[in-house]
């Protein structure tokens, strides 16, 4: 094993006790530790490993529990998730099984717990040996098969009970990397030019400036990346925007904005609007707003404050489109942050529907006669979909809804829905337009 794969696993080994011991988002954690690593293969590795333990944990952790004599001590976490790395690595990375098994056994050498190297050395054994029939126990039970805890699972199947196994299916995959033209800048057909010329393959998207690549690539190798021609946006995302209907001299509120993908979409679609406020509760997410500005070279007021309390930040003057991409599961983007399905707990989808009801309440008044509001979701619950806005318009006289139409998804009144992976490959998420009527 050489001393650079050595480093990444080290890294990922570190990652994933952030996760799971420090309670950070995988993204937060990779944010933390992969600046350590000097090589850009060896923080490729690191993410991979990182993705993989986190996408399969659920049947990982069920074959270190058959392989294990007996469960490991929580203080012994980091050699647990020594064993679900080498099992990833054997499992899905087919990696050549002794260059596994000495990594994982140096894992513990650093981690001063050279006492158990001869316990890991025999559990990745012994799964090399008993491989096929233990993996095929995995697809007795759905959860395990699919790698999704049980109520998740069961969740998918009552909400979706036509396309959950195809909805699991996609949580398993390694989504496309979508990118979005600055259309202000550049069209969508020069901007693939520019991709052929640098011989990075990618295809256009159902919609007007989405680009899909064939293979993801570090965002310094996009032509014109940094100098703001192009970003990095998933295109069922890049169907918010365009149902604001925005048009010159519109005040337009960005709630809830980081990490700023739509409100730079905004700036970019509609040069001419006489202002943009983007709110954000988190200090740390709005500095992700800022980057995204700077980069593409636009401006808006941003303001760091809760959304749901207008009175700490509103002027006063009615805004006339407020897009609300609310705070939610995010179960349609579990592909893209599978720490999701060990984070997010039953319990959660009812705090956040009361929060996703108490958003639209609170930022109503804020939106003049005539006005409309686009609630967005990346759920595919209808809990804090279709039921929020239901619960909603119930309560609002002076709420009508618009119709929602667009290339991708489907009608699911009152609203649209798209499913993650299920068309053209896009993430899931849910779209609800409102107007307000005098």
């Amino acid at each position: 094993m050489s001393k650079s794969s050595g480093n990444a696993r080290a890294c990922a080994l570190q990652v994933l006790l952030s996760v799971f011991d420090q309670d950070l988002t995988l993204d937060l954690a990779l944010a933390q530790h992969l600046p350590k690593l000097a090589e850009t293969r060896d923080r490729a590795f690191t993410q991979q490993l990182a993705y993989g333990v986190l996408r399969f944990y659920t049947a990982l952790d069920d074959l270190a529990g058959q392989l294990l004599r007996k469960p490991l001590a929580e203080k012994h976490l980091d050699l647990y998730l020594c064993i679900l790395l080498g099992l990833e690595q054997l499992w899905h990375l087919q990696a050549p099984p002794h260059a596994v098994i000495h990594a994982t056994v140096e894992l513990a050498g650093i981690r001063k717990k050279k006492w158990a190297t001869g316990m890991l050395n025999a559990v990745l054994r012994r799964f090399q040996r008993e491989q096929d029939s233990l993996i095929k126990s995995l697809s007795r039970q759905p959860e395990l098969q699919y790698a999704c805890p049980h109520w998740l699972m069961q969740a998918m199947r009552d909400t979706w009970p036509d396309n959950w196994e195809e909805i699991a299916e996609t949580s398993l995959q390694q989504p496309p990397m979508w990118l979005r033209a600055n259309l202000s800048r550049i069209s969508r057909k020069t901007y693939l030019a520019r991709l052929a010329d640098q011989e990075i393959s990618a295809q256009p998207g159902t919609g007007s400036a989405d680009i899909r690549l064939q293979q993801a690539c570090p965002v310094q190798q996009l032509p014109g990346f940094s100098e703001g021609l192009v970003s990095v946006q998933d295109s069922a995302a890049q169907c918010a925007v365009p149902l604001l209907a925005l048009a010159e001299g519109q005040k337009v509120l960005d709630a809830c904005a980081a990490p700023g993908g739509k409100t730079t979409q905004i700036l970019e679609t509609q040069a001419g609007l006489s202002k943009l406020t983007a709110v954000e509760v988190k200090s740390s997410r709005a500095v992700k707003i800022h980057e995204n500005l700077q980069r593409l070279q636009l401006d808006c007021q941003v303001i760091i404050a809760d959304a749901a309390a207008p009175e700490s930040w509103w002027d006063g003057t009615p805004y006339d489109r407020i897009l609300l991409d609310a705070p939610c599961s995010a179960s349609g983007v579990i592909r893209r942050h599978p720490d999701i399905k060990h984070r997010l707990q039953l319990s959660d989808i009812q705090r956040l529907s009361k929060l996703q009801y108490d958003l639209l309440t609170k930022l109503w008044p804020v939106l003049r006669p005539g006005g409309m509001l686009v609630y967005v979701t990346c759920s595919i619950f209808t809990q804090e979909n279709q039921n929020v806005v239901s619960a909603f318009m119930a309560e609002h006289s002076d709420a009508k809804l618009l119709p929602v139409d667009m290339p991708l998804g489907f009608r699911a009144d009152p609203g649209w829905q798209i499913l993650p992976g299920l068309e053209d490959n896009t993430d899931g998420l849910f779209f609800a337009r409102l107007q307000k009527i005098s």
